[in-house]
């Protein structure tokens, strides 16, 4: 099987994360945070390890400021759930992922009002648009790092500043951003950024989180509250990091995969590996460019994007495509909407959607090659 999904999780996984696991499942017990056993403290250890591990790689001068959750879409809803009231202003992309939008909407019923910032059809954020409206005040700004359809990368520092200036709380979505290209939160006045383990960090479903600002920690409302294996004489969840977010058993075992995940990505090179897949992109676009049926959307200077490509073919069903592709010749990509119609009308793929691909560090030349051929063979069949 070839295997050009990796914007939904990479795959497969290094074979560091999968021994990491393995040995943990089978030789450390208990649980973060909980207890004064041996393997409670090592457990307790290596997650904070993983802590230090995301900051240093994100531009963060606290690791405790690291929250884990189980994945991105969890974090973005922590932090809008929790920060946001009635009458508050939140600035927002026409190309957010629904990981954003869904829990905006909610909330837009409850009294907050949204302000979409238009994109062009290439899913670049419209700067000066976003200037204005921001000189007008808002609660948050919120804007993907890149975008999970078209791979584009939003001006992300340019944005901070502009929240910065204008007294605004910046979050990001950073899914398909994080061990891709280089990120600074501290530098970038970002408040929030979300992030997922198991795409660029090349770790495990299930793992994730948030790093947080101290200014937005103060602020922020626990969306979660329980035993967190501190203070437990008390019965109000504590004030301080990171346990004020982190209530329940963590995934102890996905946690320390994925500081596994973030040793592969820094032992390999993350510039390095973003090159292999911007080298990967340039090369299926040169083998479908010919393609008269062949319409991609996004940028095409894969400089300013991740390693993804989206693609439809004109008077095709995606679904029928995809599906022969799969069934026929053992090649998986993914079809439709990818849970962001906002960035697919932007893009001008909507309501059908497209074609994506996606690659990592483990995809070739070859496999694309394949895939080239396979799908133009599927097109003159009709």
């Amino acid at each position: 099987m070839i295997y050009l999904d990796n914007a939904a999780t990479t795959y497969p996984k290094p074979e560091k994360v999968i021994e990491t696991i393995n040995f943990h499942l089978r030789n450390l017990g208990g649980s973060t945070g909980r207890g004064q056993s041996q393997w409670a403290i090592e457990i307790s250890r290596k997650v904070y390890d993983v802590r230090t591990k995301v900051a240093q790689l994100l531009g963060v001068n606290d690791p405790l400021r690291v929250i884990f959750t189980y994945n991105a879409t969890y974090a973005i809803n922590m932090v809008l759930k929790g920060l946001l009231k009635p009458g508050d202003r939140v600035i927002l992309s026409s190309m957010e992922h629904n990981a954003v939008v869904r829990p905006l909407r909610n909330l837009e019923k409850r009294g907050v009002e949204l302000v979409f910032i238009p994109c062009n059809a290439e899913g670049v954020i419209n700067l000066d648009t976003l200037r204005n409206q921001a000189r007008q005040g808002a609660k948050l700004i919120t804007v993907l790092g890149a975008s999970n359809v078209s791979g584009t990368i939003q001006p992300i520092a340019e944005i901070g500043k502009i929240s910065y200036d204008n007294d605004i709380l910046f979050l990001v979505d950073g899914a398909q951003l994080a061990g891709f290209e280089p990120v600074e939160i501290d530098n970038w006045h970002i408040d929030a950024f979300a992030f997922t383990g198991h795409k660029g960090f090349y770790g495990p479903q299930g793992t994730g989180g948030v790093v947080l600002s101290s200014r937005l920690a103060s602020l922020l409302e626990p969306l979660i509250e329980g035993g967190t294996g501190s203070k437990s004489e008390e019965e109000y969840q504590p004030v301080f990091l990171p346990d004020k977010f982190e209530s329940g058993t963590l995934n102890s075992t996905g946690i320390i995969g994925l500081g596994a995940g973030i040793d592969f990505l820094l032992e390999n090179g993350m510039d390095t590996i973003a090159s292999h897949e911007r080298m990967l992109r340039d090369y299926l676009i040169e083998n479908l460019e010919m393609e008269k049926s062949i319409n991609m959307f996004g940028l095409l200077d894969s400089q300013k994007t991740t390693g993804i490509l989206s693609f439809n073919v004109k008077n095709q069903d995606i679904s029928t495509i995809t599906n022969i592709l799969d069934r026929v010749y053992g090649i998986m990509v993914r079809g439709g909407l990818h849970c962001s119609p906002l960035a697919h009308k932007t893009l001008g793929s909507f309501p059908y959607g497209t074609i994506r691909c996606s690659f990592s560090h483990f995809n070739t030349q070859d496999e694309l090659l394949y895939f080239s051929q396979s799908l133009k063979e599927i097109l003159r069949r009709g």
